[in-house]
C-alpha cells in the first residue's frame, strides 16, 4: 500500500518533530533569496531536487531559551542544539520513509521560511523569523521533498502579527534590521560567526562573548515571553578550551551542534573575540600563541583580543 501524507505526519511525529505539513511540490513565488541564502544555494522549484516531486514536507521542532551561561564559556544560542537533533531526525525521518518506497530528497535547499508560512507555521516578523502564538520564534524547520500525495487542505499563517511592534529593530546593536521585515547580513552580528573571514572591527565588540548565535532581536520579541529557560548545555564551550581546540573538543562540538560548526580554525577565530571581550588576562598566552597562527582570521583576531586585554598591563606583566 502506497505511503499517504498521514503516515508522512504520523512519521515525523516518531521522528521527534512537534508538527509537519505536506504540502504541495510548487514553486515557491516570491522568494528573493539574501545573499546568505545564496550562499547555502537556495532555489524556488522543488522538482529541480527531485524529478516527478509531489509534495514538501514541512517539519518543525521547537526550542527553550538557555539560562544565561557561566563566566568563562562561550555562548551558543539554544537554535543550534536543537538544529542539530532536527538535521538527524529529518535524516531518520527519510530512512524511513525511503523503507516504505517513498522517494525522498533530503537537501535543505528550499526556502524554508517561506514553506513554514505556507504550512500554518507562523508569520514572518520584522526581524525576518516566524513565530507564532506557541513557540514564538523558538523553532526550527526542517524539509523533505518526495513524491507522496500533498494534503488536501492547509491553512497558511496570516501575513503579519506585528503590528506597531519595533522593538526587535529597535533593539539590534548594529542597526541590521530596517523595521520592514528586511536583514542586512553584512550588518548581522550572526552573519559574521564562524565564517572564516576577519570580522570588522566595529562588530567584534557588539559579539560580546558568544561562540555562535545572538538572539537579541528574539529576546525582545513579545510572542517569546513565555518561551521556558533551560540550563545551557555547557561542557565543550569553555573559552580556554576552545582557544586550545583538540580533536577531542571539536568532536564534541559538532555532536552538539553540527559539524559544520566544528572546524578549527572557525571556532578558534571566534573564540578569540570572545576572550578579547571576556575581560579575563587569563586568556593572554593562548591569544599569544594564536597571533602566530597560519590562517589570516585567526591571527588578526587574536591579536585584537590580546590588545583589548593587555589593556593597562606591561608588556612582560601579564606573563608572570
Amino acid at each position: 500500500m502506497p505511503a499517504t501524507w498521514q503516515t508522512a505526519l504520523a512519521l515525523s511525529a516518531r521522528c521527534g518533530f512537534a508538527a509537519a505539513a505536506l504540502m504541495p511540490a510548487v514553486s515557491v513565488a516570491g522568494c528573493a533569496p539574501n545573499a546568505e541564502a545564496q550562499k547555502q544555494r537556495i532555489i524556488n522549484d522543488p522538482a529541480v531536487l527531485l524529478d516527478g516531486a509531489a509534495s514538501v514536507l514541512v517539519a518543525a521542532m521547537p526550542f527553550a531559551w538557555h539560562a544565561p551561561w557561566q563566566k568563562g564559556v562561550a555562548e551558543v544560542s539554544a537554535f543550534y542544539f536543537t538544529s542539530q537533533r532536527a538535521h538527524g531526525a529529518i535524516a531518520g525521518l527519510a530512512a524511513r520513509l525511503r523503507a516504505l518506497g517513498v522517494r525522498v530528497c533530503d537537501r535543505q535547499n528550499l526556502p524554508q521560511k517561506p514553506l513554514g508560512q505556507s504550512a500554518g507555521f507562523g508569520a514572518m516578523g520584522r526581524n525576518t523569523l516566524l513565530r507564532n502564538n506557541a513557540w514564538g520564534s523558538c523553532f526550527t524547520l526542517r524539509v523533505l521533498t518526495t513524491d507522496i500525495p500533498p494534503q488536501p487542505e492547509i491553512t497558511a499563517f496570516p501575513a503579519s502579527l506585528c503590528g506597531q511592534c519595533f522593538r526587535c529593530a529597535d533593539a539590534c546593536p548594529t542597526g541590521a534590521l530596517d523595521g520592514q521585515g528586511n536583514l542586512d547580513t553584512t550588518r548581522c552580528i550572526r552573519s559574521h560567526m564562524m565564517t572564516g573571514e576577519v570580522t570588522p572591527e566595529w562588530i567584534r565588540e557588539k559579539m560580546g562573548t558568544r561562540l555562535l548565535g545572538c538572539e537579541i532581536c528574539q529576546r525582545v520579541c513579545p510572542y517569546n515571553a513565555g518561551v521556558r529557560i533551560v540550563p545551557p548545555q555547557e561542557e565543550p564551550f569553555a573559552i580556554e578550551t576552545l582557544l586550545a581546540a583538540d580533536r577531542q573538543a571539536l568532536d564534541n562540538i559538532g555532536r552538539a551542534i553540527g559539524w559544520n560548526e566544528a572546524r578549527l580554525q572557525r571556532v578558534q577565530a571566534q573564540a578569540a573575540l570572545a576572550a578579547g571581550n571576556s575581560g579575563d588576562a587569563r586568556y593572554l598566552p593562548a591569544l599569544a600563541a594564536l597571533m602566530d597562527h597560519p590562517r589570516h582570521a585567526v591571527r588578526a583576531h587574536a591579536a585584537w583580543a590580546f590588545e583589548r586585554l593587555n589593556g593597562a598591563l606591561g608588556d612582560e606583566e601579564w606573563r608572570a
